[in-house]
């Protein structure tokens, strides 16, 4: 949010979120953006026994896949190893990335109109 949202500010932090980031130059009048975080759920465990991996998003609309994944990853050791094994059932549609430890389509994919049918692009 921008730094000049004092309400905002005061809502997220009364809420529980922390400041831990900034963008530069966010907003189109060259503004700056503050991140905040929180983490959910995981009052009852000790903090040294949860990893959380970083998944920076790689397009504008992938914020919430990469906080799902983020998320399972810290939760379920074993959603890695299930990656790979998608991977590997389906190597046509989707390839594991071991840098990112995450798997991507290969190609663009249509849906069938009203079908469960999948195919992929060129």
């Amino acid at each position: 949010m921008r730094p000049d949202n004092a309400r905002a500010i005061a809502l997220y932090e009364s809420r529980g979120y922390r400041h831990f980031g900034r963008y530069l130059d966010f907003y189109e009048d060259h503004a700056d953006a503050l991140r905040f975080e929180k983490r959910l759920g995981t009052e009852d465990l000790p903090q040294t026994d949860l990893h959380v991996p970083y998944y920076a998003q790689t397009t504008n609309f992938t914020c919430g896949a990469a906080t799902l994944l983020m998320a399972l990853k810290a939760l379920d050791p074993a959603t890695d190893q299930a990656l790979r094994d998608l991977a590997a059932q389906y190597p046509d549609l989707v390839v594991y990335d071991p840098d990112r430890g995450m798997i991507r389509f290969t190609s663009d994919l249509t849906f069938g109109s009203g079908s469960a049918e999948v195919t992929a692009g060129v």
